[in-house]
């Protein structure tokens, strides 16, 4: 399964106020996501530390409880929250050839805090 640059973000914002993020289908712009990428997004964002929560398997399926962002995540989606700068980053990106969901997560973190930076001129 591909990682979703677009999912990834959303699912950090329903965290942060504390909306349930798996649900049975998310739908981003207009792309609709199904809970098994839902599930996998989670489980990556809480092996990369994005994600405070806990795991729990039953019947050779694993599922997840959130708890909360840690301080990485809030840093992230701190980044991602310009939806123009997030638009910049994703034409910048795409007119080198690659697609924001391809790239490290922390190439595309330090392009957004690095578009911010533009927008305040530093």
């Amino acid at each position: 399964m591909k990682r979703s640059f677009e999912l990834v973000v959303e699912i950090l914002r329903r965290v942060e106020v504390n909306e349930e993020p798996l649900e049975e289908e998310i739908v981003v712009g207009t792309t609709k996501y199904m809970y098994d990428a839902i599930q996998y997004h989670v489980a990556l964002l809480v092996e990369a530390g994005y994600l405070k929560g806990r795991s729990f398997s039953s019947d050779d399926e694993t599922y997840y409880h959130i708890d909360r962002l840690t301080w990485k995540g809030h840093d992230f989606l701190d980044a991602a929250r310009n939806e123009q700068v997030v638009k910049n980053v994703k034409e910048t990106v795409e007119s080198k050839g690659f697609d924001i969901s391809s790239l490290p997560f922390d190439i595309a973190k330090d392009l957004l805090v690095e578009g911010i930076k533009n927008v305040f001129g530093m």
